[in-house]
């Protein structure tokens, strides 16, 4: 396995996330204070998109 850029760190504002697709695998980034954090872009208990509903606020990232 080799690393992959997803994107630049000007892609994605502060305390936000972004879906990508990288060789047809969905996944969330998500910046947060300063940092990043691969995930996947569906919520674990219910299934949701966390890319539309999803909610950083800089310390955990929530569906709705």
């Amino acid at each position: 396995m080799t690393w992959k850029q997803v994107c630049t760190t000007g892609d994605i504002t502060e305390n936000s996330l972004r879906l990508f697709d990288v060789d047809g695998i969905s996944i969330l980034i998500v910046r947060y204070n300063g940092n990043f954090k691969a995930v996947p872009p569906l919520c674990p208990h219910i299934e949701e998109p966390l890319a539309q509903s999803g909610i950083c606020d800089g310390r955990t990232l929530t569906c709705t």
